[in-house]
């Protein structure tokens, strides 16, 4: 599984943070 590994984790990681 390498799609948590692409731009896709990334995408997820930057929505969190501007949750927070």
């Amino acid at each position: 599984m390498d799609i948590l590994s692409g731009p896709a984790r990334v995408m997820l990681v930057s929505d969190l943070d501007h949750t927070m």
